[in-house]
């Protein structure tokens, strides 16, 4: 038996150690690295006096690779499982990244520090009320909520800072699929789909995450989450910053970025 075959049995899986397998399937280190040096490189931001705060860390992939470029980081989440994954990581690699846990509605409250770039990528912000409950979405205060959300990140920036959010390139007509290559991670050769179901009258997506290994095993998770168009989640941006910027980095990325000053 493989080491995710030990470690894991697929049908008592918490959504943290899905989504910790399926994050080292579908995100590739060094093509990301390379967006995010861009990125960053792009916004002026350098590793010599900067400090980032990763709001989305989850079990802590974006965050590593901005600590490696040589950032001073901080990691936040929601979810407490997700930190304790993280840092079993952080342990492997000897690295020294201040994990919180952190609500975003209250995150101003629980991080007093203020950074040069919050960020919070991989269309993380549109999940706000799906992570520990994904059974309700309250669409009818979607939008007073999210202003709320980022107005608070905009709290944890310093002048000049920039919030940089991963956004979804994916959004269009009721539903979309797309199908991964095939991935050998531990050995273990993955399979991957990624079904996103939109109700764009309800304003809400549905976003299911199919992972079957080579041995018929499960790993599959859903989410929901509230449902924008690029176009207007950029304008509820720009009636909280007075810059707003969407950037395209590579077009074979999931995401693109949108920058708020």
């Amino acid at each position: 038996m493989n080491n995710i075959q030990n470690t894991y049995q697929t049908k008592t899986l918490s959504l943290s150690k899905r989504w910790n397998i399926a994050s080292s399937i579908w995100h590739n280190k060094e093509v990301e690295g390379k967006i995010i040096r861009t990125l960053f490189n792009k916004l002026g931001l350098y590793n010599e006096s900067d400090n980032i705060i990763d709001v989305a860390c989850g079990t802590g992939f974006h965050s590593i690779i901005v600590k490696e470029m040589g950032f001073d980081v901080t990691s936040s989440d929601i979810d407490t499982r997700n930190l304790n994954l993280f840092k079993e990581q952080l342990s492997k690699e000897n690295y020294s990244i201040l994990l919180k846990v952190a609500d975003w509605r209250h995150i101003h409250h629980i991080i007093s520090s203020k950074y040069n770039a919050v960020l919070c990528l991989g269309s993380s912000i549109t999940y706000f009320e799906s992570w520990n409950n994904d059974s309700y979405l309250d669409t009818m205060n979607r939008i007073l909520k999210l202003k709320e959300i980022l107005s608070n990140f905009k709290l944890l920036l310093k002048n000049g800072g920039h919030l940089i959010i991963g956004y979804s390139r994916f959004y269009y007509g009721d539903s979309s699929r797309i199908n991964f290559p095939s991935k050998i991670v531990a050995g273990v050769l993955f399979d991957k789909k990624w079904n996103f179901f939109y109700n764009w009258d309800k304003k809400t997506k549905k976003w299911l995450c199919e992972i079957y290994n080579e041995y018929g095993e499960d790993y599959s998770f859903e989410l929901q989450s509230h449902l924008y168009s690029l176009e207007e989640f950029a304008n509820i941006c720009k009636e909280i910053y007075s810059e707003v910027e969407v950037v395209d980095i590579n077009k074979n990325y999931y995401d693109k970025f949108i920058i708020c000053r």
